[in-house]
């Protein structure tokens, strides 16, 4: 089972949060790109990864 496919907590969104978190603070700017295109999906905001990355 994959980190994406588990059930319970946290939710997608949380872990899609917490992987645009860590690839912005480890630099790591393209794989930063690829998961911020899918985060529509996820019910993450654009509102909400301008926050984060402010946060970085």
């Amino acid at each position: 089972m994959g980190v994406w496919t588990r059930g319970g907590p946290p939710s997608l969104r949380d872990r899609s949060l917490l992987v645009l978190a860590m690839t912005a603070a480890l630099g790591r700017l393209e794989e930063f790109r690829i998961h911020a295109s899918w985060t529509e999906r996820t019910g993450v905001t654009d509102a909400e990864v301008d926050e984060l990355l402010f946060q970085v």
